[in-house]
């Protein structure tokens, strides 16, 4: 198995895929299918079997922005939330836990969660108090807040920011590009203004070639049948001529006859 990194951008509709190791590009048209599309290239033009190239996508470029990396980044963000998330059941059951043994109301230890008194209750399974150790685990946790805040919250954070940097930075890249692009639009949108007289001709010039082109095929039908005119003509011409030769044969042998010589004996 050979491996091979590759770097995707977006372009129209299409993604590119650059395959630098080979110097080598192709396209698909779904992200999902690049990693496909080039190793099938790379098959082909190292001569490899398809099962021996292994691709690697190292980056996905869209306008300046590599979002691979921000996928990356989000997907790190929902670990860390998921993290979080236990945490925040588990402080919520210690807590829950901790003020049923200390006989408060359901419905006050959910004020003090900001969860309902049901699932307060169902935390807890009821209102009968527990036994301390039982729920030794959960008094760790509590006794050791901040330093699992530290460890847990604060990455989160860090990487909530860190996010919000990169794409502050891509959108103001993005934003530089396109004001520096704003000139090129102006010029090749005066010139596309400029350029409409000239379609506009040649649209009329295509319809009057069509309009060419259908006389044409109907003078050449016309001549056609003109020379199928004449032939027959000519040919009628020569079946008239036989026949007034036949007639004057005919005429000739019948006056023959009539003086009493046969057709053909001379004088």
């Amino acid at each position: 198995m050979k491996r091979f990194e590759v770097d995707v951008r977006r372009d129209g509709k299409w993604w590119m895929i650059n395959i630098p190791e080979i110097g080598g590009i192709t396209q698909a048209r779904r992200l999902a299918e690049a990693g496909q599309a080039a190793a099938e290239y790379i098959a082909l033009s190292e001569d490899l079997a398809l099962s021996e190239v292994e691709v690697d996508i190292v980056s996905v470029d869209v306008n300046g922005t590599d979002v691979r990396a921000a996928g990356e980044l989000v997907e790190q963000l929902r670990i860390e939330v998921r993290a979080l998330e236990g945490l925040i059941a588990q402080l919520t059951s210690a807590t829950a836990r901790r003020l049923v043994d200390d006989e408060v109301p359901l419905r006050d230890i959910a004020e003090v969660l900001g969860v309902s008194h049901q699932r307060v209750a169902q935390i807890t399974g009821g209102t009968e108090p527990r036994t301390i150790l039982f729920f030794d685990s959960d008094l760790i946790l509590l006794n050791n807040f901040a330093r699992v805040a530290t460890d847990v919250v604060a990455p989160l954070a860090d990487t909530i920011a860190r996010i919000q940097e990169q794409t502050q930075s891509a959108r103001e890249a993005a934003e530089a590009t396109s004001r520096a692009m704003a000139p090129a639009r102006s010029v090749f949108e005066e010139i596309n203004r400029s350029l409409a007289p000239v379609r506009e001709r040649m649209r009329v010039l295509e319809s009057i070639g069509k309009d060419v082109g259908q006389i044409d095929r109907v003078v050449k039908e016309a001549a056609a049948a003109s020379a199928a005119g004449r032939r027959a003509q000519r040919g009628a011409g020569r079946a008239a001529s036989v026949s007034q030769s036949q007639r004057d044969a005919v005429e000739k042998a019948r006056k023959l006859t009539a003086k009493g010589r046969p057709p053909g004996s001379g004088h």
